[in-house]
């Protein structure tokens, strides 16, 4: 959380003339009385002559203060389209404690970030690298069930064709990353003979093949997920993935309803339901006959922000479904269809009821209160997010703003642990899982949806030409890189910052190694020389190092700070500029 506080500068100068005649003796010679006269004019001339030049010093240093004051001003405004502001209260900009490192409430995984797509990107040696570098771990692979089994001959396994999934899981396996496995749509057989969903793809229905007035399609699917456990046990055993049971069920277009259906999000969720937990049965029983231990969890919801509160809460409460759910995922869009500004961007992120932490804090709540097993630690992933649907916006994949809301977006989930103006209370955990959508256009419709493409003056998500990181990219690298932040390395967060400075959102965390202080300033102000209280660090004679993202520094600019010892640990100044990511890192 941030807190803002106006900068006043007053100037209130003050003269003050304070005259006393001594009191005149009462029993003097004329001789003296002269004397004292005489004397007395001199005193008080030279006393009005020094008064005097002591006023006229004072005009002067005023008017030379106020002529300096407005030259900077005018020379500020002329050679900056921001603003910038010198920090100059008494109390530090930024108050950070690290309790020592002993606060160990609110940890965060090392396979925290990833991507979709990881499929089209799984030959490319030099995007797998840039993903290594960013400890980018996780990795949400589909499995479309209609190309896996697309008759009913291929249950048997001899009539299986893995060769295309085995590639992806072969390097999953050689570079130690952890897959979410998506199981999703219906094989041709397993589809209704009338498409009641005209312009959807037929495979996004209900499992359906009637025996005897029984719809048994729901169990045939979950004996087909069944077969993908059997499948990864067997073929690569150490590959513990993620399995997530269908792709956004409450989308309008991922499970088809009729638009003659009088309550088509109902009888989502309820379908729903009977394909989760037909799913989770076989696959729970493969897995115990394979001597192993699996998660399975979802429903991957398309617009949680209407439908968490309805679906989370049924599914988590269900007496046949809650004790199957290992985890809880999401995606996170703003569903605005056109261009957008940053200004708009950033009101949707910080949205106190329905923005990225208000979102992540309601879904926690509801999670908590569940019936599942460890309901208190289940782990939640946002496995698909971006900025909005709209195929284009202002901020995406901008110079300037991509690697700012990405920012953003991951310093709100930190600070939601300890959000105690939250409607929702504060969130029980840090995601365990962000997956960015997506590595590269997953399709035509995705076009402008990438992490890796061609820069270019429209940053469209071309992959012709030099294919590089997009700006956006440079966020995971400066949090997970060893060289910078080292999130992914054992990490805590600490307890809330106090911040007294206006646009500044900051979060802080320590790792096996680190104090680190996150910094995201979505004002147009830049801040010279702000203050950083770093409380009780637990490191001895820790060196300290400045990190900066900003348009003049896409790819991470790092610098030397000296520190001030003081009680109970240490004072620095930076430099924050404008529309910037900031870190300080002890180490």
């Amino acid at each position: 959380m941030d807190q803002q506080s106006s900068h006043r500068q007053q100037t209130d100068s003050r003269a003050k003339n304070e005259f006393q005649k001594s009191p005149q003796p009462s029993k003097k010679t004329d001789s003296l009385k002269s004397h004292f006269r005489s004397a007395s004019r001199k005193v008080h001339l030279l006393t009005g002559s020094v008064l005097l030049l002591i006023i006229g010093l004072l005009l002067s240093s005023m008017g030379t203060t106020l002529v300096r004051g407005i030259t900077a001003a005018l020379s500020i405004h002329q050679s900056s389209g921001v603003a910038i502001a010198p920090h100059n209260s008494l109390s530090p900009a930024i108050q950070v404690d690290f309790s020592s490192r002993q606060n160990h409430a609110h940890p965060i995984g090392n396979t925290i970030f990833g991507v979709n797509g990881f499929s089209k990107i799984k030959a490319n040696t030099q995007l797998l690298n840039y993903l290594g570098t960013a400890h980018m771990k996780l990795e949400r692979i589909s499995v479309g069930m209609p190309g896996m089994f697309p008759t009913p001959s291929s249950i048997n396994p001899q009539q299986q064709d893995w060769s295309v999934f085995d590639r992806s899981m072969t390097v999953i396996q050689a570079q130690g990353l952890k897959p979410i496995l998506t199981l999703e749509f219906s094989p041709p057989w397993l589809q209704p003979q009338t498409n009641s969903c005209p312009g959807v793809d037929p495979s996004h229905v209900y499992p359906t093949s009637i025996k005897n007035g029984t719809n048994t399609g729901p169990g045939l699917w979950g004996a087909l997920a069944a077969q993908v456990v059997a499948h990864m046990d067997s073929k690569f055993p150490t590959v513990h993935p993620y399995y997530e049971i269908w792709n956004e069920p409450d989308g309008v277009t991922f499970l088809c309803v009729p638009a003659s259906n009088p309550n088509p999000d109902q009888t989502r969720l309820v379908e729903y339901k009977a394909i989760y937990a037909a799913a989770a049965l076989h696959m729970n029983q493969q897995a115990q006959q394979d001597h192993t231990s699996i998660q399975i969890g979802g429903p991957a919801l398309a617009v949680p922000r209407i439908h968490a509160s309805t679906w989370l809460t049924a599914l988590v409460n269900d007496s046949a479904i809650a004790p199957n759910i290992d985890f809880i995922s999401y995606h996170n869009y703003f569903r605005i269809r056109h261009a957008d500004t940053w200004s708009n961007t950033l009101g949707l992120l910080q949205d106190p009821t329905a923005g990225v932490a208000a979102l992540f804090e309601n879904v926690s709540s509801i999670v908590q209160k569940g019936k599942q097993p460890n309901a208190q630690s289940t782990p939640i992933l946002i496995d698909e997010y971006n900025t909005t649907t709209s195929l284009t916006d202002c901020c995406r994949n901008n110079k300037t703003f991509a690697p700012l809301w990405n920012a953003l977006f991951i310093t709100d989930l930190l600070n939601s642990v300890n959000d105690k103006s939250s409607p929702y209370g504060p969130a029980h955990a840090f995601p365990s899982g962000l997956a960015y959508f997506s590595a590269i256009p997953e399709s035509p419709t995705a076009s402008q949806f990438c992490l890796f493409g061609t820069w270019n003056s429209a940053m469209n998500c071309a992959q012709n030409g030099s294919i590089q990181p997009y700006p956006q990219y440079y966020t995971y690298q400066l949090l997970s890189d060893s060289r910078f932040l080292d999130i992914t390395n054992s990490a805590y967060i600490t307890n809330g910052v106090s911040v007294n400075s206006a646009g500044l959102i900051v979060s802080s965390f320590y790792t096996s190694t680190k104090d680190d202080v996150l910094i995201v300033n979505t004002s147009g102000t830049t801040y010279s020389q702000l203050t950083i209280s770093l409380q009780n660090p637990g490191l001895v004679q820790p060196k300290s190092t400045v990190f900066t993202v900003d348009q003049s520094n896409p790819q991470i600019r790092t610098s030397s700070v000296n520190l001030s010892g003081g009680t109970g640990g240490y004072t620095t100044t930076v430099n924050v500029p404008a529309y910037a990511i900031v870190a300080l890192s002890l180490t």
